[in-house]
């Protein structure tokens, strides 16, 4: 049996996908993967896949020409390969993706839509413009495909009451999952803790507000930055530390002169890509995540696993990983006030900080273990398999 996994990039697939494919090479099934040239391409061949193909012409942002042609990459790769199944992930490879294995008559597709992103936030003329030509592909997508994961109620409504997509043919994931047992308080590397402890100027007597993500606007990251410049005001000792690679190719990127000048302001602490996330959720009091709108975030779900209280948007994604004042709490998009007064009340009250980290990791465990998502579409994997060949 051949299965090919197709994502945008090298690093999700080797940060979002790397259960899914080590427990399909445990069926002794040979695994291909297709994504664009990145940094984490050996991180994949150390996985044992079987061959990877590379996007020549991928990029991030919006470009007809090269998206168009990704149709003929997709099918040149399915065509030479011959897979029996395709499972995509991310907008690309799940529209382009789609028309090609149909092209290249691959007779199971699957696709997982990890969240809608940029183009189904905001009410900008463009955005709209492009949400309706994205609709009309998705419905292409939804009629193409054998099946299709969602990670959230929310985005599974969505397609479905637009007709995008057949409600037998989906089914709810828990985002990509997470290594409950790795992310874990008690399974810190200490040579690893001790060089972050190193890097960030670590004290003990500091409480540490963390924030993880692309730097992007939609991330909500300039609400974070304003929070801490009023909190700092208050409470000089508390920092503000965020985490997460620049993406120039996203039209709601932040430049990095942005970034410099929060910086230089002391407003916060940007760290870049970081290969400790797990020492560094160790070493943090408090987990923020002000997005506008999410599939269901990695790092809420290791921020649960590692047992920290979560402060997120009552959006879809967030709120599936936070019951608002039991693990975390949930404050309203953009809404500067209280994303303040919900940092405030943490900060000072670090019994309830314990309290709802407690409760984090119980729920990690019981919904968001990565076990679970293997379970979930090895299974369906196996239904089509019976249905389609």
């Amino acid at each position: 049996m051949k299965i090919i996994y197709s994502a945008n990039t090298s690093w999700s697939l080797s940060n979002n996908r790397r259960a899914q494919i080590q427990s399909t090479l445990k069926q002794n099934w040979q695994v291909g993967c297709v994504c664009s040239k990145g940094p984490f391409i050996e991180l994949i061949k150390k996985l044992g896949v079987d061959r990877i193909f590379l996007l020549r012409n991928y990029k991030k942002n919006v470009d007809l020409t090269s998206d168009m042609s990704l149709i003929f990459e997709f099918y040149r790769i399915y065509r030479q390969w011959k897979p029996e199944i395709v499972h995509q992930f991310s907008i690309k490879p799940v529209i382009y993706g789609t028309i090609a294995a149909r092209l290249a008559r691959i007779p199971i597709i699957i696709n997982t839509v990890p969240g809608l992103g940029y183009i189904f936030i905001g009410k900008e003329k463009r955005r709209k413009i492009l949400r309706f030509f994205v609709s009309l592909l998705y419905k292409i997508a939804g009629k193409f495909c054998a099946f299709m994961f969602f990670q959230n109620e929310d985005d599974k409504k969505i397609f479905i009451n637009h007709k995008f997509v057949s409600e037998e043919k989906t089914s709810i994931v828990p985002g990509s999952g997470v290594d409950t047992q790795y992310y874990s308080q008690d399974k810190i590397n200490e040579k690893i803790i001790d060089q972050t402890k190193k890097d960030i100027k670590y004290k003990q007597n500091q409480i540490i507000i963390l924030m993880a993500s692309r730097v992007l606007y939609d991330k909500g990251i300039a609400e974070f930055v304003e929070c801490s410049e009023r909190i700092k005001r208050i409470k000089p000792n508390v920092r503000f530390l965020l985490a997460g690679p620049l993406d120039h190719g996203n039209p709601a990127h932040i430049p990095s002169e942005v970034i410099k000048k929060w910086q230089k302001e002391n407003k916060i602490e940007y760290l870049g890509r970081r290969s400790d996330m797990r020492e560094l959720i160790g070493l943090s009091d408090i987990v923020v995540f002000p997005s506008y709108r999410e599939g269901k975030p990695k790092f809420l779900l290791e921020a649960a696993s590692m047992g920290k209280p979560i402060i997120t948007t009552d959006v879809p994604g967030c709120r599936d990983v936070v019951e608002n004042e039991k693990n975390g709490i949930l404050v309203p998009i953009k809404d500067i006030e209280s994303l303040f007064n919900a940092v405030i009340k943490l900060i000072n009250n670090p019994e309830l900080r314990r309290k709802m980290g407690e409760k984090s990791r119980k729920k990690a465990k019981k919904e968001f273990d990565e076990k679970i998502l293997i379970e979930q579409t090895l299974k369906a994997y196996k239904q089509l398999i019976q249905q389609k060949l």
